[in-house]
């Protein structure tokens, strides 16, 4: 495979240029007569759920759940993730345009890892699973890609955990390591051929050879060759880091093995066993490598590795089997990268983890098939929409505040922070947007320009949880973090006015030296719930464990209490006037209930105005009209689906069925005529309601 350098000032480089779709976006055909209407589709061309009018971002080469595996099918254009979501799933999109192809139910096994083989049409999936009531147990299972179709299966009845696998080229035998030993089970006849005791510890990785004549396994500071064909003792090798990433060359002469925490990978020669090549990157810094590919003619390698510290990014590369030398290096602020894969033709490169999207390279040109120009690229964790209706505003865990043409779903501007954003609010006239991330600041910035009034201190790097709000005048801002520290701000001159520690009545810190109380905050952090503003930003609803505490903003003192029995709450919302509080959370467990009840609390009475039960044991955000009329609520299991009630009363008005899974923010328009949604994909829904009676 011949592969250009990459062009002036982008090698070694992010690529963060112009959004990039090596060919035409397909698009939804209109639906014959007597068929019904079209469905809605996106900017891209991509179909919306039902009731849907406009979806910010693309859901092209996006999925919830965190990624077991990643390969490129026989086409060469065709990429396969298994994905842990819900259960599990295989989700097969086109690399070229991002656009998703298939969505394969694992049929309840919850998905572990997964393999491709070598015809690139078989494969393979391991995890967990239930069957006829009995307890969850291993289990895997053989796909044809091409038709999604199950072609064969085996379930363990003794427990073990699966911690890794591998299988035969003929897909006739797979390998697993329960505990320190390895055991080949016959495929169609659910037979174990052969075991083969290593050692007392856990093995961590394995590796077939292509031939099945050799398997390595990986263990705490050691890796161990273990001779199938001759029968010849196990050759054990002592080594400095753990390995965790294990792959053999198509021709099986060279194993290559990424470290836990060292700062190369080997290439190791696997008849004398004597190390190649020492792969580094650019840095010669520490890798987290978690998986590694080689090219189907075994001339590139390529691998992923973690980023390390906060601050610290991911890393894609690639390096010259041959020489050992790095050719390509991406750099990605992503956390959690875990898999990696390349086409066999060498024409893409592709690298997913544990948040929402999969990034895709033409690898001969170093083009990105997406970048951040179409959305979020991890979860939106708030949305909103200015009152006149025409821009909408994300906020999420890949640092930046998006602004988009509410009507198109056309993003407009991006405004960074350094790291999480964790609570925004819009004036009330939606001139300005105050933001509050995890990178210790706090701005405000104007929604037509995008430009930064200013910027103060934020509440810390620690946690993850942050609110916001302005009083109904517009002159102030309400800050709250998980410091425990609730601020006032003025808007016209950026300097706080007022801080005070909310804490419920009866909790107090012991003092100390600074370190021994910032330990004990720290502490009871941990405890929170959830927390909330009302929209005029008079009140602040702070759950910890199993109550409920409700505060004045401007004197800190508490008001009242809310016992919450279920000891967690999914999300809670004040009414606009600040005198009611919706929340959404579990009832106190029985038996065989898996539900969750939507409940609104009278404040000033602490009496119920109603409780509607929800059968699905997945709570959502919750969110009022701006009239207080309305009440938005979600639920689901796989799927979820939004309610929306009376206010007053819990009758359910309007419900929108299919919406996706993990949404995180939910909110009105002013005028109450649409309702947006931002889920954990990075992408957000708007919706169109029907006129109130």
């Amino acid at each position: 495979m011949s592969m250009a350098p990459f062009a002036p000032g982008i090698a070694n480089r992010s690529f963060r240029g112009p959004a990039v779709f090596a060919a035409v976006l397909l698009t939804v055909t209109a639906a014959s007569a007597g068929d019904g209407p079209s469905p809605a589709i996106d900017l891209y061309g991509d179909p919306l759920p039902a009731g849907a009018s406009v979806r910010l971002g693309t859901e092209r080469l996006r999925v919830t759940g965190r990624k077991q595996g990643l390969a490129f099918a026989a086409d060469n254009r065709t990429l396969v993730a298994g994905v842990e979501s819900g259960d599990g799933q295989i989700v097969l999109f086109d690399a070229p345009t991002g656009k998703r192809l298939q969505t394969i139910d694992t049929q309840g096994q919850y998905l572990e890892g997964m393999k491709l083989l070598s015809d690139r049409k078989t494969l393979v999936t391991v995890g967990h699973q239930s069957e006829d009531g009995r307890a969850s147990c291993p289990s895997a299972k053989i796909w044809d890609v091409t038709s999604g179709k199950l072609k064969s299966k085996i379930l363990w009845r003794d427990p073990f955990m699966l911690r890794t696998f591998d299988v035969t080229a003929d897909a006739k035998t797979i390998v697993v390591a329960p505990g320190g030993m390895l055991q080949f089970w016959d495929v169609e006849t659910h037979v174990m051929r052969l075991e083969v005791k290593i050692d007392k510890w856990a093995v961590g990785k394995l590796a077939l050879s292509p031939d099945g004549k050799l398997a390595v396994a990986s263990f705490v500071n050691a890796l161990v060759f273990c001779d199938l064909a001759e029968g010849d003792d196990p050759v054990r090798i002592r080594e400095d880091e753990t390995t965790q990433a294990l792959a053999f060359s198509p021709d099986g002469s060279i194993l290559a093995e990424g470290r836990y925490s060292g700062t190369d990978v080997l290439l190791r020669d696997v008849r004398s066993r004597k190390v190649l090549h020492t792969l580094r990157n650019s840095e010669k810094s520490h890798m987290y490598v978690n998986s590694l590919a080689f090219t189907s003619d075994g001339r590139w390698l390529a691998a992923v590795s973690a980023a390390g510290p906060r601050g610290a990014e991911g890393r894609v590369l690639v390096w010259d089997v041959g020489t050992g030398n790095l050719q390509r290096e991406i750099l990605l602020p992503m956390m959690g990268l875990q898999q990696v894969a390349v086409s066999a033709d060498g024409q893409w490169l592709a690298a997913a983890g544990t948040d929402c999207i999969i990034k895709v390279w033409n690898l001969k040109t170093g083009a990105p098939v997406q970048n951040e120009s179409i959305g979020n690229e991890e979860s939106i964790i708030s949305i909103h929409l200015t009152p006149d209706g025409r821009t909408a505003v994300t906020g999420g865990n890949d640092g930046t505040l998006r602004f988009w043409d509410a009507g198109t779903g056309k993003q407009k501007r991006l405004f960074r922070h350094g790291y999480w954003v964790r609570g925004t609010a819009l004036s009330p006239d939606g001139g300005l947007l105050v933001s509050s991330s995890l990178d210790d600041s706090l701005r405000v910035c104007e929604t037509s320009t995008g430009n930064e009034r200013f910027r103060l201190a934020g509440h810390g790097e620690w946690g993850g949880r942050r609110a916001v709000a302005f009083t109904a005048d517009g002159r102030r801002i309400a800050s709250w973090g998980d410091d425990l520290n609730l601020r006032i701000i003025d808007v016209a001159t950026g300097k706080a006015i007022s801080e005070r520690r909310t804490l419920p009545a009866g909790v107090e810190l012991a003092g100390g030296p600074d370190e021994a109380r910032q330990a004990e905050v720290r502490q009871l952090a941990t405890k929170i719930n959830q927390e909330a503003f009302s929209p005029d930003a008079r009140r602040f609803a702070l759950g910890i464990r199993d109550s409920i505490t409700i505060f004045d903003v401007d004197t800190g003192k508490e008001l009242t209490r809310l016992a919450n029995p279920g000891a967690f709450l999914a999300r809670l919302a004040f009414s606009p006037d600040g005198g009611r509080l919706a929340i959404s959370a579990p009832p106190i467990a029985a038996p065989g209930n898996n539900g969750h009840a939507i409940s609104v609390i009278e404040l000033d009475s602490q009496t119920e105005l109603f409780s509607v039960e929800a059968p699905d044991k997945n709570a959502g955000p919750v969110a009022y009209s701006a009239d207080g009329k309305l009440l938005a609520v979600m639920s689901g299991n796989q799927e979820m689906k939004i309610r929306v009630l009376d206010a007053q009363t819990g009758d359910e008005r309007q419900s929108f069925e299919h919406v996706p899974s993990s949404p995180h923010a939910l909110c009105f328009s002013h005028d109450g005529r649409r309702l947006a949604c931002g889920f954990f994909d990075g992408t957000a829904l708007i919706w169109d309601l029907e006129p109130s009676p």
